[in-house]
Parts: C-alpha cells; structure tokens; sequence
C-alpha cells in the first residue's frame, strides 16, 4: 500500500518484509555451510541489488506521479494511459508504471518521463548500461589485439590501450596516392 505523503513507504515495506528476512536466510544458510564464503557474498549482493532497483523505480513511479500532478503539465498536456516500463541499468532491470501524454494542441504523445531523463521512445537501456557495453567491447578487443598481434606472445590490453591511444593518424592528403 502506497501512503501518499511518505517518501519511500514501498521501499521501507519492501525492506521489511524481503530484504531483512532474505539476508537472515541467507545468514543462516553460510552458517550452517561457511565453505560456500563465495557464495554467500554472491546472495548479498543480489539482495541488495534488487533493493536499489526497488528504490528507484519506486523514486522514478514518484516523478512520474509528480508530472501526473504538475499544473504546468496540465495546461499543455492530458493523460493518455499507463504502461509498465522496463530498464535495463548497470544495477538491474528497473520496473516501473509511466504514463503516457497527449499534447492538447499537436496531438502529439509523449512519455513525459523519458523526455526528463534523456531516455529516446524506444530505448530499453540506460546510458550507463550502453557506456558499459562500450567499455566491454572495447577491452574485450584490446585483449584479443593483444593476443594475436605476436603468436606465441601476449601483449597486455593495458598495453595494446596505450598504443592505441598514442597513435596518431595520418590525413590524407589530395592528390597523394598511398
């Protein structure tokens, strides 16, 4: 239940009532197996996760309720409908109810919410999840440059990196043939 007025009430209840009773079980869990170290740290971690991801949908449904609210809003735009949305973020997939308006003079529709957080129509990933895929693709190159520049050699990715980032490249110039 949603208490309108208390910041967070969802992620306090949410706390209670998963968060505490699954880090007890889990608590339990490694101590009756402390081998599995690893494997506790893992379960942590995802409890947690799953916490953050519950506290900013819950903070991002907030926004949306307050351009629900806005009587800027109200004398440009009109709501259309409601729709579940899903993000993926570097923490997880964030859930969350957003609403759909109508320009009262384009007809125009818009995800109001998506506008404010720089998200495009039909984007489904956050700009730190497209940097990360970036930075993976990027390392994962590096370390394969690396390996096959010398066979039977390793180059580091650290060292493939500096080299390439001290390269320059040479313009081309007009009427040059090579």
């Amino acid at each position: 239940l949603k208490k309108e007025g208390v910041p967070m009430n969802n992620s306090i209840q949410y706390f209670l009532e998963n968060v505490i009773p699954g880090l007890e079980k889990i608590k339990k869990d490694f101590f009756t197996n402390p081998m599995c170290f690893d494997k506790y740290i893992e379960n942590v971690k995802n409890i947690v996760l799953d916490f953050v991801c519950h506290i900013i949908s819950e903070v991002l449904e907030e926004c949306n309720i307050l351009l629900e609210e806005s009587m800027k809003r109200v004398i440009y735009w009109h709501i259309k409908d409601h729709s579940q949305k899903n993000i993926m973020s570097p923490v997880s997939m964030l859930s969350f109810t957003c609403t759909r308006f109508k320009n009262k003079e384009t007809k125009e529709t818009a995800y109001l919410l998506d506008r404010l957080l720089g998200i495009s129509a039909h984007d489904r990933m956050s700009d730190g999840v497209k940097a990360a895929i970036l930075e993976e693709t990027v390392q994962t190159i590096y370390e394969k440059a690396g390996m096959e520049a010398c066979p039977g050699e390793c180059v580091s990715r650290e060292n493939v990196m500096r080299h390439v980032r001290r390269m320059e490249i040479p313009v081309k110039r007009p009427g040059r043939a090579c």
